[in-house]
């Protein structure tokens, strides 16, 4: 309870995102793009998150969206992209999105073209938002260190994009630590699955030992975390009656006092 809150690490909009954010928008702005195009479904935390850095940053926001039910939280985001100024492009799939953005950036060189959840797609793309995650795990070392609280036995996670469960994964093989990660599968199995946590997790820990070879040479395996099916429902952003009621129950237990409550595509279900 000690530990940092990540949905206070923005004065408007909190969550995994922001970690991710701080090394790719940086990339971003080095390389002097003048806008963002990324994906998701209509209600991506992702997008809305994106749109409102953009906006800080004085960057366009592109944002192709795929269907996926509409809930309140959905609407809420819709709300969020407009309120922004994000560029809103509909699509019916979410393989159709990602062949529309990629396209699209082809004809837009300006822009920078950030994957779903801001992590590799198949292992494709930049793995700078996973390292916000390593980076997450340096933090809690020094937490552990300073007695702030102990080792965690287990990490539970939802699992979208497989980048945050990756970069804890990477993080914790780098420190040694015994913490295993629990990814909970909440999307796609094309996206989310032990092979593309692999591969991004390493892709990320190769990226940072070329920068600095004193860096552990080690590699993620299947050993190092325990991915977790059996949750998501029958689609992406559908509710599970499990999911409102860990929603329900994590509320009365600690929302109503500090003040948050749980959403049910992702946290509800993990």
């Amino acid at each position: 309870q000690n530990s940092p809150f990540d949905d206070k690490d923005h004065k408007i909009y909190g969550g995994n995102k922001l970690r991710k954010f701080e090394f790719i928008f940086g990339e971003a702005l080095k390389k002097k793009k003048k806008g963002i195009i990324t994906l998701g479904g209509i209600g991506t935390n992702h997008g809305a998150a994106c749109a409102i850095i953009s906006k800080e940053l004085d960057l366009k926001c592109e944002l192709f969206l795929s269907l996926q039910p509409i809930s309140w939280h959905v609407q809420r985001s819709l709300l969020l992209f407009h309120y922004f100024g994000a560029k809103l492009h509909f699509t019916k799939s979410f393989e159709l999105g990602v062949l529309k953005s990629i396209f699209h950036r082809l004809f837009h060189p300006k822009y920078y073209l950030m994957s779903i959840g801001g992590s590799p797609l198949f292992g494709i793309g930049t793995p700078l938002g996973t390292i916000g995650f390593i980076n997450a795990i340096f933090e809690l070392k020094k937490q552990i260190d300073e007695g702030v609280l102990p080792e965690p036995d287990i990490i539970f996670v939802a699992a979208g994009s497989t980048g945050t469960s990756a970069g804890l994964t990477a993080g914790c093989k780098l420190l040694g630590l015994k913490t295993k990660v629990y990814p909970v599968n909440v999307s796609r199995d094309i996206v989310v699955n032990p092979k593309n946590l692999i591969k991004i997790a390493n892709k990320s820990i190769k990226y940072l030992r070329k920068r600095d070879i004193s860096i552990p040479d080690v590699q993620v395996n299947e050993g190092d975390f325990n991915m977790i099916k059996g949750y998501l429902g029958s689609n992406y952003g559908v509710k599970t009656v499990k999911g409102q009621k860990a929603v329900d129950l994590v509320y009365e237990l600690e929302g109503k006092k500090l003040g948050f409550k749980l959403e049910t595509t992702y946290t509800g279900k993990a």
